[in-house]
Formats: structure tokens, sequence, C-alpha cells
């Protein structure tokens, strides 16, 4: 049994209800006070089903002993088995049920509050519940919203379902074409009810028609149509009752797509009822749905494709695609299924007040481009919302379009299966012809399975699984499970790929996800970065020849710009900076194609920025600092460009990330005070988004970051800082207790013990000199959770960096402490950590740098304790290294802050053998002379501090350091100088 729920249109032009659930009206019970559940369907149909083929004389005794004395079912079935071959079966009864809506429904609600809202009138309503027009009640600001609200008697676990659905869906659903969720809760009765955006604005065929829009100009208000339903396919949801009414266009044109109330994932929840399948109770609007919704197959994207399409057929002739004699099951299923659409360009002609330049207009490439997207065959549509959009502007630029005319063996295949009689005499053609297409069909039929496949795989298995437990406490196993399995599989069906391009696609994509998993530096992951790099390697292999055949696809380009950042994502964390930064500059030059090929897109700007900040990144980690800057910059850029044209928590994200990095390249040119605005500015975005999201793994580490980052700056004296402490330690505090938050919810996660690590090293750094104990105690917590990281993955660069600064400060806490032989072998340890991560990666300027601090310190631990000749081995070294780096980079300030402070330190180290009594005169005069020499240097360095950046407080004060001792050490060799030689 079908049972076919066309849905009308509300009186609510502005604010359209679907009518998702309905009363069957009968003969007998025209207005019943049952809702039909799914459970008593399933009992109409199996009771149904048994007398359906029995004599009229027959179902009378048999429908007396089937229904048990339920008259009320009794009742139902005769009065089916009465419409059984009227047309009006179904028309009638959903006729009737929708005109018995009541205006007066909801109207206790005016003037109550729900939530922070006041309702202040009824918008519209529908078969499950009402929306309703309310403003802000809580005087915080003001604002309009609209607040849907199921209707009170509908509250039944079917439609409880179907409303909850739609605020799950709406939720995960932020775009500038799309009505945005912002509320949602439950009446004090426990009615559910999700705020919504308001959207005041008529249906978009009114609008364009009202603003005498041309071809052209329609074409365009649809493109933004099909952006909002192609970023819900991106999102695995099919919205499933696309028309008009359910596309609003406020004054300003800019299109708002409504109504996710029969919306489906494209991976059905398990939750769904089985008897709702069996019993093919549908909810579709018949003169927009596609024909697999009206025989109950299966829903894809391409149902939607198929929707859009009459949508546009509609919007450019002003008439339906499909001619309903009535809106009974057999006529709908024949219309929809069976009929030949006819061109738009001849349903024009058809009206006589139908100019010739819009038939003109309409003939041709626009006929095509409709009728492909509303052929009957899913497969046979266009392959994305993206190519049908790509196609409309094709056609708007003058250029060849993807849609063409059916083939004349197309043509020919259809005419032989619907005459195969009356063609038997050309038996050998045939059967030629009927072998080719079967064989095509074969494949086709193959392909399609296998395409499933991976998308089940893909979409249920990565996706939705490893999705809902990856925030899980104690998930990391679960998580290497899904990884194993996930390989297994796509590795299969990777052999099988051939020349299928969606195949191909979506293998790619899983592959990445499965990357993610493994080791995405920027996530939450199973630290295995080098099984990370070869999957994220297998995704860019498969993209980059599909990118080679079909250049100026955007559904290809775009993941290949995505593919190029993530390899160099790994390769930048695990050393191989070189190789990362061509990954990056190759992946922005796709990325620039994104936005050519489609201006405006989100997703275009936010590969254009992610690229930007990614090669400023690798730029700033080999001192490129002005280089770094204008990266940075010009990403910060093309994110106000993109909040400024479309609005969104995701724009200003981006901007967040982006004043971040300028704010470090600021610091790295010595304008602390422009830095830290810039610092200040992102953190107000992270705070923010972190209040929203407390529990959201992203938003707690990325607060993580800029707190440590701003402890940096404040007083981290191993770079150029502010020299405030106290305000550092508040940071570094926050930045612990964030990272403790993170280990706590998933203790086997690779990055959250990372980051504790760091955050208790940072806390050592700023405490080694004012409180050595606490300090010494910070850096052994911070060793042994980094010691346990590299046992599992002893390969990580980041791990072997941070085991060797948990040395460094360890070693000189200890030496503060007087414990001079474990300081010496910490600091020995870091010196060899550092030399081995510097010579792998030679062109990362970080580890030099940390190199340049091991050596130095390792050399003042050497010189207490006497070894002279090896302390000066140690400062010669550093200055070596430090005159290195300044040279190759003279803009970064930083390496000059490290060039004028071992210049300082060798000068430290000849006072200190200078002030030895018991050496000789001449020695000491030397030593004197060594020092001043030293000073000198290190004051020139300090003295050209502005000719490579912005001179601060930091150094002034460095350099009245250097001149105080400079001059401690004129004094002494004029001292020595006036006494006679001994």
């Amino acid at each position: 049994m079908q049972v076919i729920i066309p849905k009308f249109q509300s009186s609510a032009a502005h604010y359209p209800l679907p009518t998702t659930h309905c009363r069957l009206l009968t003969a007998h019970n025209p207005l019943p006070t049952i809702f039909m559940t799914p459970e008593r369907w399933r009992q109409i149909e199996e009771v149904l089903q048994t007398v359906i083929d029995r004599a009229p004389e027959e179902r009378k005794a048999l429908l007396t002993q089937y229904c048990g004395g339920d008259d009320e079912l009794q009742r139902e079935i005769e009065s089916l088995l009465g419409y059984e071959t009227a047309d009006t079966f179904i028309q009638e009864p959903i006729r009737g049920a929708v005109q018995s809506l009541s205006d007066e429904f909801g109207a206790e609600l005016i003037g109550r509050r729900l939530g922070a809202y006041r309702v202040k009138r009824l918008v519209g309503h529908g078969g499950m519940g009402a929306v309703y027009e309310a403003v802000r009640a809580d005087d915080q600001f003001d604002q309009q919203v609209a607040i849907k609200i199921i209707k009170r008697g509908m509250d039944t676990d079917f439609v409880r379902e179907r409303f909850t659905r739609e605020r799950r869906i709406l939720a995960r659903l932020e775009h500038p074409h799309i009505a945005r969720l912002i509320d949602g809760g439950a009446t004090e009765d426990g009615l559910p009810y999700f705020v919504m955006e308001y959207v005041e604005g008529r249906p978009i065929g009114e609008y364009c028609e009202a603003n005498q829009l041309s071809i052209a100009e329609r074409l365009k208000l649809f493109r933004q149509v099909c952006a909002a339903v192609q970023f819900a396919h991106q999102n695995l949801v099919v919205h499933r009752d696309i028309k008009p009414s359910n596309i609003l266009s406020p004054p300003d044109g800019a299109p708002k797509l409504l109504d996710f109330g029969i919306a489906k994932l494209i991976n059905p929840d398990v939750s769904d009822d089985p008897a709702r399948t069996r019993t093919e109770l549908r909810m579709l609007t018949p003169d927009y749905a596609s024909p697999e919704q009206v025989r109950g197959l299966a829903i894809t994207t391409a149902s939607d494709i198929y929707s859009l399409g009459a949508v546009l057929y509609e919007l450019l002739t002003g008439q339906r695609p499909h001619q309903f004699k009535s809106y009974s099951m057999s006529e709908i299923e024949r219309v929809v299924c069976e009929a030949e659409t006819e061109k738009p360009s001849a349903a024009v002609t058809r009206e006589t007040a139908a100019p010739a330049k819009l038939r003109k207009q309409l003939a041709g490439d626009l006929d095509n481009i409709i009728l492909m997207a509303m052929r009957k065959e899913p497969e046979r549509r266009y392959q994305s919302v993206e190519q049908f959009s790509e196609d409309i502007r094709r056609y708007l630029e003058g250029r060849p379009v993807i849609a063409r005319k059916d083939t004349i063996i197309y043509r020919a295949g259809k005419f032989i299966r619907r005459n195969k009689l009356a063609i038997a005499a050309a038996t050998l053609v045939i059967l030629s012809l009927v072998g080719g297409v079967a064989a095509a069909n074969y494949q086709a039929r193959r392909a399609e399975r296998r395409f499933q496949q991976v998308r089940k795989l893909a979409n249920t298995f990565l996706f939705d699984f490893h999705d809902k437990i990856q925030n899980l406490p104690g998930s990391t196993e679960a998580r290497q499970m899904v990884v194993k399995t996930a390989l297994e599989y796509l590795d299969s069906l990777a052999q099988e790929a051939g020349g299928d391009t969606s195949l191909q696609l979506e293998l790619a994509a899983a592959y990445v996800r499965v990357g993610d998993v493994q080791g995405n530096p920027f996530a939450s992951n199973l630290g295995h970065t080098a099984a990370a790099l070869a999957s994220y390697r297998k995704a860019l292999g498969m993209t980059e020849k599909l990118a080679a055949r079909y250049p100026a696809e955007v559904q290809i380009i775009r993941p290949l710009s995505m593919y190029y950042y993530k390899v160099g994502d790994v390769e930048m964390h695990s050393g191989e900076t070189k190789h990362a930064i061509e990954n990056f500059r190759l992946g922005l030059r796709v990325a620039g194609k994104t936005l050519e090929f489609q201006p405006g897109r989100p997703e275009n700007y936010r590969l254009l920025t992610g690229g930007n900040n990614r090669l400023g990144d690798a730029e700033l980690k080999t001192g490129a600092v002005v280089d770094a800057l204008n990266h940075y910059q010009a990403g910060v850029q093309i994110a106000e460009r993109w909040r400024a044209e479309a609005p969104s928590d995701s724009a200003s994200l981006t901007i967040a990330i982006g004043d971040e990095r300028v704010g470090d390249a600021l610091a790295r040119r010595g304008d602390l005070a422009e830095a830290m605005k810039s610092y200040l500015q992102a953190l107000k975005i992270r705070e923010d988004f972190f209040n929203k999201q407390p529990g959201n793994p992203s938003s707690r580490r990325n607060l993580f970051i800029i707190y440590l980052t701003l402890g940096a700056v404040l007083g981290d004296d191993e770079t150029i800082n502010l020299g405030d402490q106290p305000q550092a330690l508040q940071y570094f505090q926050k930045a612990l207790a964030i990272a403790q938050e993170g280990l706590a919810a998933d203790p086997k996660d690779a990055q959250a013990r990372s980051d504790l690590s760091v955050a208790h090293d940072r806390m050592a750094g700023l405490l080694y000199e004012s409180d050595p104990v606490r300090g010494a105690e910070e850096s052994r917590q911070a060793l042994a959770l980094t010691q346990a990281l590299l046992a599992a993955s002893p390969d990580n660069f980041e791990f072997r960096r941070n085991q060797a600064i948990c040395r460094f400060d360890l070693g000189r806490a200890l030496h503060k402490l007087g414990e001079r032989d474990e300081a010496r072998r910490q600091l020995q340890q870091a010196v060899e950590g550092g030399r081995d991560i510097s010579a792998a990666d030679p062109t990362r300027t970080q580890f030099r740098v940390d190199l340049v601090d091991y050596h130095k310190a390792l050399a003042a631990a050497l010189l207490d304790q006497g070894a002279s000749a090896e302390a000066k081995g140690n400062y010669e070294k550093a200055a070596e290294m430090a005159e290195s780096l300044a040279t190759a980079a003279p803009s970064d300030l930083r390496l000059r802050y490290k060039l004028a402070d071992t210049y300082s330190s060798l000068g430290h180290y000849h006072v200190t053998l200078a002030a030895r009594l018991r050496a000789p005169f001449s020695e000491r005069a030397t030593h004197w002379q060594e020092a001043r020499d030293w000073l000198k240097k290190s004051l020139a360095v300090w003295d050209g501090w502005s000719a490579h950046g912005v001179s601060s407080a930091f150094n002034t004060t460095k350099r009245e350091q250097v001149a105080r001792a400079l001059a401690q050490c004129e004094a002494a060799l004029a001292k020595l100088s006036d006494k006679p030689h001994r």
C-alpha cells in the first residue's frame, strides 16, 4: 500500500509551514479525532492487503474477523476500499484536512514568554504545528525571531521525532541563504520549539514577478538558492521539499531556504521506524517531487536537484512542470514518473501573451539545463547541485554547458523498451542495441553500488560514528578501531575505482577523514603522524589525477587545494618545512582558481585565508618575518571581505585566526603594542566562542593557544616581551587549566597530553629564576608527559623538541637550586636533542634558536663548575649559530635579540674570569678587554635595532643593561692601568 501525502501551502506566504502529519478523513468520519500514527497505518495495511483481492461479498466477513471488534479500524478500511478506484483517493481527504486547520490554534500563546522571547502573533500554521513572530524579552538586545512549535494534540512520538530532527538539522546549517537556527527549548507543558531567524519576504516566484526580473537576474538569484542547497548536501542533509514557498526573498533579494521539517540526513537515523518505510507514508509536494520520492525509493541529493529543476522551470516560465488531472496516487505517479516533461520554451509557447523573446531565450541551453536536472533517472541528472549551478553560470557567461540533448542511442533504447512487440521483426538490430544498453546499465549499476558502498562508509562509519564518539571521554581506542577498519575497506575499494570520478572523490575524502583521526596536528588525533601523511598523500594523488582531466571543475579543485594543505600541515609538524611550503603554495594557487570560478563562496574564502595563514606560519618558522606578515595581512583582508559580503561566525573566527598570526609577526618585528592589539581582538572572539561551546575540543584548544601566546608576549624572557611577568603568569595559569580540562575529557588523546606538557613547561620557563623550586617541579611534570608521548611516537618532531625544552628549563632551575651535576646532565641532553632535531631539519629556524639557548645555558652551568674551557666552547658555538641566523633573516628582531644576548653572555664569561683575583694581571686585563669587545658588539646590535623593526621599552632596557656592563669593564680596565704590573 502506498500513501502519498501531498503538501499544501500555508496561508502565511512569508513563512510557510509543512503539513508533516495528517488526519485520515473518510466518508464516515470527515473530522476524526484520532491521528494516524505509523502503528495505525501498519495495522490498516495488514488487514487491507489481506482483503483487497477478495470478492466484495467475502470482504465483510473477513473484515469482521480481522478487525476483532475495532469498529474504527473497520470503518477506515471500508472507506479505503470504497475509494479503491476513485480518482479522488487521498486528494479530497487531504484537502479536507488542510481546510480543517483552525486559525484559533495557538491563540493561547499570544503574549506568553517562551525562554527569552515573547510571542507577538501567529504567523502561520500547518498540520504539524505553527510559527509565531516573537521578540527578545530579556532586555539584552532587540531581536525579532520566528518560533516554530508543535501543535497541541500533535505531540505524538512520530511528530516529536520529526520536529526534533528538524531542530538538529538546522543547528548544523549555518549559511547566508538558509534561515538560521538561534535557540530551542520546550514549553512549560513539554511541547518542543525552536527559535529561528525571522524572514520577512515573499516566495521567490512572487518576488521575481513583483520586481520584473529578467531571465539573467532570475538565474543569478536561483544560483544563490543552489549554494544553500549545496551547503546542506555538504553537511549530509537532503531537504526533500524544495518549492517556491520554501524559498523566501526579503526586500534586498537575498533568498532564504526554509522548512527542513521533512529533511533527511543522507544516511538516515537508525531510529527511523521501519513500519513507516513499509507503509511508505511519504510527505511531499507532487508538483516538485522527484520520481523516486513518488515511488518511495531511496532519497538522495539527486532528489533535491530534481526539485530545484522544477522550481527553476516555474521561475522562468510562470508555469509548473507537471499538469495533474487530479491528485490521486495513480495520477501523481503517472505524470511524475512516466510522462515526458514539456520543454520550458514549449510551455511558454502555450501562453499566447508570451513574448517571442522569452521563448527564444529559453529554447536551447536553458531547456537542456532544466530538463537535465529533471530527468526521470537520478543517475542521469547533474552529479551535484554545484554542477547544476555551474552550468547556469556557463550559460550566463556564454560558455558551452554540460547539459546536452538526449542522444539517438538513448532515445532508441527508450523506444525499444516501450515498443518491444511492435518491432519484433527487427530482432537482430534490437538484440544488438539492447545488448549494448544492458551492458551499459550493468556497468552503471555496478558503479552505483560501489559509489553507495563508499558513501555509506564515509558518511555512516567515518563521519557519523566517529564524529559522535570523538568528544567522548576514553574514546581513543574506539577511534583506532575505526581507522583500522576504514583503511582496509578503502584500500579494497580504491583498487576497483577505475574511471568513476564520483567514487574517486568519495574515496579521497574518506582517506582524508582517516588521516585526520590518525594525526591531524590541529585537532584531536591518535598521534600517528607518518600514517596520517600516507593517508593524505593517497587522497592527494587521486585528486591530482582528476584535476588534470577536469581543470575547471570546482568540486574537484576545491578538495585538491585542501589536500595540498593537509599534506603540508603534517610535513611542517614533522620537520619537513621546505616540502610543506611547496605544498602550501600549490594549494594557495589552486584556491585562487576556486574564487575565480565561484566568486563570493564562503568555502573559497576559507581556502584562501587558510592557505595564506599556513604559508605565513611556515615562513615565520624559517625567519622570513616580513613575508609572513604580508601573507597574514592578506588573509585577514580576505576574511574581512568575506564577513562584509556574508556575515557569519565562520568569517569572524577566520578573522580571529588572522589577527593572532598578524600579532605573531608584529611581535617578531618588535612592535609589541600593535601585536597586543591584534591578540586581544582575537582573544575576545575566542572567549566568546568557548563560552558558547565549553565542551568543544577545538574551541578549548584555540583558547589554550592564545593564552600561551599572550603570556609569552607579556613576560617570557626567551622572546621579545613587555616585562610584565605577573600578568604573564596569569595567562599561563589559564592555559594550564584549559589543558587539564582537555586531558580529563580524554586521557588517551595525544594532543591533549602534549598541550598539558607545554603548559607546565611554560610555567617552568617563567618561574625558574624567581621560584626555582616550583619551576623544577613544573618542568618534571612536563618532561614526564612528553617522554610518554615519545614512547608511542618516537619520530614526532614536536614531541622531541618539547623534550629538549623541558630538559633545558629543568636544567636552569636545578642550576639555580645549586644541583650542579644534575643541572649539567639535563642541559647536556637538551643540547644533544636540539642538535639532532636541527640537523634533521636545518631549514626550521626555531630549532636552531632553541639550540642557541641550550648552548648558553650549558655554558653558564659549566662556568660555575670551573670548566671554563668547555663553557667558552659552548658560548662560541651559540654565537656562531646566532650570527648565522641573524644574517639570514635581518628583519627578524627575535634573532637579533638572541645575537645581542649571546654577545652579552660571552662578555659575562670574560668578566667572570677577569674577576678572579688569583689570575695573573695580564690574564685579567685580557679578559676585561675581551669582555669589553663582546659587550661593544652587543651594544652595536641594540643600537641598530630600530633599523630592522620597531623600538620599544624591551630593546631600550636591554641596551641600558649592556651599556652599564660595558661601563664597568671600562672602569675596571682604567683601574688596572693605574696599578703597577705585578
